[in-house]
């Protein structure tokens, strides 16, 4: 063994005993495990890279891609940088290609330094590497608590900082190419706008919108060629103000060459359509839409724009309102790739009918609109038994998510027998997510719950024969009218009891990821085996690095 991992390896020197407070603050002072790598490959000194290569790099690409991609600390992988000069070349980009700006959560002074240090020429790793931009608290506080007044006090030792290095700052990043801005309070929009719009690079702005925000100040206007334009809504509840529509028009108008565009938000006194917003940009041909009911259900389709169409993502909760697009769709002839919507409707169906072809449905509420004129039984007969077979051959993602119901009435969209055939036969399934059902007895028994007509272990193992399947989300679907969140948590309590009990004969039985609920799931083998003197697995959950 080399002398360095020797080194890294070797206990630390035998301490006196310690108990209680001491011996608390001893591990805390205790190396982490990257920390002791750099120790042992730098010579005793941090910041120096050694010219051994690493044992890290005996192992595929493919797989040390994945091995630091588990490591969610920026602060460790800076740390294995310094182990050689070679790890230290691998990891540049993945530590530099995201910046964050978030003087609440960073602190102010360390904000504040670090448009300093942009600013003034002395970060150039952030500005040859960084590709992401995440904007969250510009504005600096003289105290974090504060980030969400509406009349904050700013840092008067910092503020000097703001007015001089934001702009620098932000232009110095000459490779960005994608912004996610968190508008917070009396950020400068216009000066930061005026900034990130000169940079030559820049494709995608993810704007969302959030407390008390000017939204009638914000510079729309000043950005162009933009291929992804973004706007949600986050704790700002309010509709945006009229004066925003002219905006957009103008950054879409600038743009040519968008093709995503995401519109979360309402905008008041009189929601423009997606036509309005569209029509004076005769060369935009969007290839993706994800905007809210009321950008569809009024005005005329851009059908130049919506030529190039292949995705939509619409909560579809009104089929009243939003039957008259899947109509248009339908009589045009457009066949989506990728449909994504919080419910089904007749409309939906329908179109989904007409064509062949389809590559991911995903449905996140099913049978929770109240407008629906067809019984939900019905409608989600249609979908396991006539649309899942009409696009077999095409389906790789089937993901649907049952929203709860106030009914003692089994849900429609609960997978069955018959259900469960369908899916099957989509041969091409990467992703899936189908609602199990546990629902209460009687109501007044708290603690008794029926479980789904197929068990969780058959429904598991029949997945096995879809060879491209890579992920299984387990969902759950209940009735609510008697037992409300203790309800939720009993059908989850037997949901995780089921799966928990499982014995699984070979490691390599199951090559999809199983995720319950917001659990990862992996196999784990038993000291016991079985009494042939196999090994024997379960699954529990996996635990992240």
């Amino acid at each position: 063994m080399a002398p360095k991992w020797t080194q890294m390896l070797q206990p630390s020197p035998p301490e006196k005993p310690a108990d209680g407070l001491e011996a608390a603050e001893a591990r805390s002072r205790r190396p982490s495990f990257t920390e002791r790598i750099a120790r042992a490959f730098s010579k005793n000194e941090p910041r120096r890279c050694t010219e051994q290569p690493g044992r890290l790099f005996s192992l595929p690409f493919e797989l040390l891609d994945q091995i630091f991609d588990e490591v969610a600390s920026k602060k460790d992988l800076c740390n294995l940088r310094r182990t050689c000069i070679e790890l230290n070349e691998y990891l540049l980009e993945r530590v530099f290609e995201e910046l964050i700006i978030d003087s609440v959560a960073r602190g102010s002074h360390s904000t504040g330094y670090l448009l300093k240090a942009l600013s003034s020429g002395k970060a150039p790793a952030c500005s040859a590497l960084t590709k992401t931009l995440r904007i969250h608290n510009l504005l600096i506080f003289s105290a974090p608590s504060q980030s969400n007044w509406q009349n904050p006090n700013q840092d008067a030792r910092l503020v000097p900082l703001q007015g001089y290095c934001i702009a620098p700052a932000l232009k110095a990043l000459d490779n960005l190419k994608r912004v996610y801005w968190n508008l917070k309070i009396k950020d400068p929009y216009s000066i930061m706008a005026e900034a990130l719009a000169t940079l030559p690079s820049l494709e995608e702005l993810h704007i969302t919108f959030d407390h008390w925000v000017p939204t009638s100040h914000f510079p729309f206007e000043k950005f162009s060629h933009l291929k992804l334009l973004s706007l949600e809504q986050g704790d700002y509840k309010l509709s945006l103000s009229h004066t925003v529509t002219a905006a957009l028009k103008k950054a879409i108008q600038a743009s040519p060459g968008l093709t995503d565009l995401r519109l979360g938000v309402e905008i008041e006194f009189g929601q423009p359509s997606l036509g309005d917003l569209l029509s004076e940009a005769p060369g935009v041909r969007l290839t993706h839409v994800r905007a809210l009911d009321s950008y569809w259900c009024k005005g005329q389709y851009p059908w130049d724009a919506l030529s190039n169409l292949t995705s939509i993502d619409m909560p579809n909760n009104l089929s009243s309102s939003t039957s008259a697009i899947w109509a248009a769709l339908t009589a045009r002839r457009v066949q989506l790739s990728s449909v994504s919507v919080h419910d089904i409707s007749p409309a939906l169906v329908a179109y989904l009918k007409s064509y062949s072809g389809l590559q991911s449905l995903y449905v996140k509420k099913a049978g929770s609109s109240l407008d629906v004129e067809l019984p939900w039984t019905e409608l989600a007969g249609e979908v396991y038994l006539r649309i899942l077979p009409l696009h077999r051959f095409t389906l790789r993602t089937f993901w649907v998510e049952a929203g709860f119901r106030w009914s003692d009435a089994e849900d429609p969209f609960v997978l069955r027998p018959q259900y469960l055939d369908a899916v099957l036969q989509c041969s091409q399934l990467r992703k899936l997510s189908v609602p199990l059902y546990y629902h209460k007895r009687w109501l007044g028994i708290s603690n008794s719950i029926t479980p789904a007509s197929i068990k969780l272990a058959d429904y598991l193992n029949s997945l096995t024969n879809l060879r491209y399947l890579r992920e299984v989300h387990i969902a759950l679907a209940c009735a609510m009218n008697a037992g409300g969140m203790e309800l939720i948590q009993l059908s989850k309590h037997a949901l995780y009891k089921e799966l928990m009990d499982m014995r699984v004969p070979d490691q390599e039985t199951f090559k999809f990821r199983i995720r319950l609920f917001d659990e990862v799931l992996g196999l784990v083998r038993l000291t016991r085996k079985d009494p042939f003197g196999n090994s024997v697995y379960c699954f529990r959950p996996r635990v992240s690095l």
